[in-house]
Order: structure tokens, then sequence, then C-alpha cells
């Protein structure tokens, strides 16, 4: 006991309690209560010096943990180290009104003898040092913030350029709006995980994966991820937290063009027409606005079918619409937007000199999407409709013979399906047969829609055509 008091002594002159706790739960990485005795040896050793005669090893045997003796209760020696220091506190105290009573009495017998009253100024008290006050962190709000503060650094690293055109969160969230096929803003837990590993530049640990998913279930359907949440949650879901933090001139530009218009309604409504444009629309305008998982949705995103809006209202090719041509084109994607809110998002954009119209590129841009790639997928969706629908040929016994062929190739070499395929099987596999196959200019054409750096992923081209060709069964 009595190196654990010099050592308690010795320590109380250098730090305070609070500091010695955070050393000692920094090595324990799994939230025990307990560390190595060599480790813990080793961390007062360091804030003692090298001058001090405690022997630590006794220190460490004192507080052992009672299921295993090589590990020391640090939880218990915090605990006395403090309460060693209040009943250093306590005796000062004591030692203070000790002396204040002897001093208040000689005071009296000196009024006593004077012969006139006199005023006695009291002394003011001393201020306590700002730098000495100890600061007690809850220790479990602590793991939080540090699990919390660890996961928005690594998804404002953004997805891998593979998966999406754009950095940081707009990436991530992009690919997880991708990955969303009925549009409903919920993922199951599985496909949020993979979709987060598969694509995250810094993955997240197991323990960070389980604290994000357990914040962001969903609470009607706790099997279900509100991957929607995510931004909100770590607080970078404002423009002006993404990507481009080191863009300060981008940065002034967008709040300059907001300022005027902020409005949570405003807002909301740009942020709805964002993923709108993201997410596939349903086949039919009765479930246009239907959220059910069931939904039959068409392979055409909403900034696609926008696209095609915009050549219907724009016979002139002027690149521009009027405040009426937006409203059909947006009409035309099934997204409902008033008329003051529609003037107010135009407001943010620059008008045609002629003809007053706002360009439908830039008014694109704005919500992430690039006008020349969303029309040249458009053209590719739409030749991949063609030659699904030719009514020349049965397509079902050509799709189960491109599915065959395609894995096939993919088994070749590890004799395990990836889901991916070479440019060249792609095409191979599209073009060799005699009976089932298609014009070889139009497969290359399709290539790119669904490739994956040098490889094609040929799941989302079989899933493309699957529903393809249950739509055309159901609405002959």
């Amino acid at each position: 006991m009595g190196d654990t008091r010099r050592c308690f002594a010795l320590l109380l002159r250098q730090v305070e309690p609070d500091d010695v706790f955070s050393e000692l739960q920094r090595l324990d990485h799994d939230d025990t209560r307990c560390v190595k005795a060599r480790r813990f040896i080793k961390v007062l050793d360091g804030l003692l010096g090298n001058d001090h005669s405690v022997d630590l090893a006794e220190v460490a045997d004192a507080f052992a943990a009672k299921h295993d003796e090589a590990l020391v209760n640090y939880v218990a020696f915090c605990t006395q180290l403090q309460a060693a220091m209040d009943d250093d506190r306590d005796h000062e105290d004591d030692g203070k009104k000790a002396d204040s009573s002897s001093a208040s009495e000689r005071n009296a017998t000196t009024s006593e003898a004077s012969s006139a009253p006199r005023r006695h100024r009291r002394k003011r008290k001393s201020k306590p040092d700002i730098t000495k006050r100890a600061i007690r962190v809850d220790p479990r709000l602590e793991k939080h913030r540090v699990l919390k503060s660890s996961i928005r650094h690594k998804v404002l690293h953004g997805a891998k350029h593979m998966a999406t055109s754009k950095d940081g969160f707009d990436g991530l969230r992009d690919v997880l709006c991708q990955a969303d096929a009925d549009g409903s803003g919920l993922l199951s837990e599985a496909a949020f995980v993979e979709t987060l590993l598969e694509h995250m530049k810094a993955p997240l640990t197991a323990k960070e994966m389980g604290y994000l998913t357990t914040n962001l279930r969903h609470r009607k359907r706790p099997n279900a991820i509100d991957y929607e949440q995510i931004g909100l949650f770590l607080c970078v879901d404002s423009e002006e937290e993404a990507s481009t933090s080191g863009d300060d001139n981008g940065l002034r530009r967008r709040q300059s063009l907001d300022e005027p218009h902020l409005g949570s309604d405003i807002l909301s409504v740009e942020r709805d027409l964002r993923a709108r444009l993201l997410q596939r629309l349903p086949l039919t305008t009765e479930n246009a606005l239907a959220t059910c998982s069931h939904t039959r949705r068409s392979i055409f995103t909403g900034a696609e079918k926008f696209v095609e809006a915009c050549d219907v209202f724009d016979p002139l090719c002027t690149n521009s619409l009027s405040e009426e041509g937006y409203a059909k084109a947006l009409d035309y994607i099934n997204f409902n937007v008033s008329t003051t809110q529609l003037q107010a998002i135009l407001t943010k954009f620059p008008r045609d000199t002629h003809s007053g119209g706002v360009n439908y590129a830039v008014f694109l841009e704005r919500y992430g999407q690039q006008y020349a790639t969303v029309k040249q997928q458009k053209h590719m969706k739409t030749l991949l409709t063609r030659l699904a629908t030719d009514p020349s040929r049965d397509f079902g016994p050509t799709l189960l013979h491109f599915k065959k062929q395609l894995a096939k190739c993919d088994k070749r070499v590890t004799g395990v399906c990836a889901g991916v395929v070479t440019k060249t099987d792609f095409v191979s596999a599209l073009t060799t047969h005699e009976t089932h196959k298609w014009p070889s200019k139009e497969v290359q054409m399709l290539v790119p829609l669904f490739a994956d750096g040098p490889h094609v992923q040929y799941p989302t081209f079989l899933a493309y055509n699957y529903w393809r060709t249950w739509t055309v069964r159901n609405t002959v």
C-alpha cells in the first residue's frame, strides 16, 4: 500500500485523474475495463517520469483483475486516484477553515480593544486557473463521438471512381441510390453493407458498420436501412459539406445562388428531384408515386426521361426551356412541384437573353447529372429495348442462350461465376450463334452501358432484358 500511496501522490502533483484514465482507456480497445499489466506499468512510468522510486509492479498487483491476474483493472485504479485527490482537497479545506477561525478570533479581540469601529475590506477570492480545471468526459459519449467522427471522415472520401463519376459524399449517395432498384429509399441491411464495402474508398470497420446500421435502421421495418438519412446523421447532407471542400470559389458561388432562396420546402424539393433523376421510373403512370418494392420499373432513369421530354418540348433545339416547358418536363417524369416552388428553383439559374429560358444542361448539372452522358445512356437503352422487343424473333430462347454463353465465359478461368466477363467475350457471346444472335455493330454500341473498367457486368444486362421481356408479355 505504501507504493500505491506514493504513486497516487506523485501522479496528483503532475496530472489530473481524468488524464490518467484517458491514457489507459486508449489501450482498452475491447472496452473490458482492464489492460495488460505490462502496458499499465509503461503508461504510469511515462506519467511519473524517470526519477521516481515507486515499485509499479506492486501497484499493478494491487489492482489485478479478479478473473485474470495478468490484467489490471484500471477503472478501480482511477477511482481510488480520484478519491485520493478528493481526500487531499478535504484536508486542505479543513486547514483553511482552522486558520480562518483563529484569525477571526484575533480580529474580534482587536476590534473590542479599539474605540472606533473600522470597516474590514473583504479579500477577493482568487479566480481558479481555467487551465487546471478537471474536465470530466462520459466515456460512452466519447466513444460514440469518436466512432461517428471516423465514419464521417471515411464517408467524405466518397466512392471509387469506377462506380461513380462524382467525388465525396455525392458519389457515395449516388451508389446507394443505384442499389435501390425499387426507389423506396430503403435497402436491406445485407445490401447496404455490401454496397458500402464494395464501393467505399475507405471501407468501414465492423464496429463502425454496426454503429452506422443501428442508427439508420427504419423504425417500422427493423430489417431495412433508411440510407437517405445517412447525410443527416453524419451532418454531411448540405451542399456546403459536399465533396468540393477545397473549391472555395465554387462554394462561395453555391452559397450566393442559394442565399436569397433558402427555405426548407425548396431544399426538400431539390433533394427529392435529385433522387428522382437518379432512380428508375415505374413502368406505368398509375404506379408513378408507388414506393412498394414489387412495383415494376423501367430501365430508364428520371434523368433519361427528362432529357427525352426536353427533346419533345424544345423542337427548335435552343437547349433551353421556359417555365412552362420545365413544368411539362417534370410532369413527364411524374415529379410533382407547385408553380411557386418551380419559380423559386428556376430563379437560381441564369436566363437566356433571347428566349428567356433556362438551359436544361445547366439545370441537370446542378442536380448531379451530365447532359451528354445522360443522352448517350438513353440512346443505348433505347437501342437495347429495340433489340429485345424485335417482333421478328422470340426473345425468350435468345435470352436463355445469352445467359448460358456468358456464364460459360465467366467460369472459364476460375470455375466460379463472378458476374463479369471481358468485353471481347461479351460481344462474342451475343453475336456468334447462327440463330440466337444480335447484330455486332449494335452490340459494340451497348458495351459502355454495362462496362466496369475493362470488364462487363453481364448480370445487369440480363436483368434489364428480363424486365423488358416481362413487360412485353404482360402488355400484349
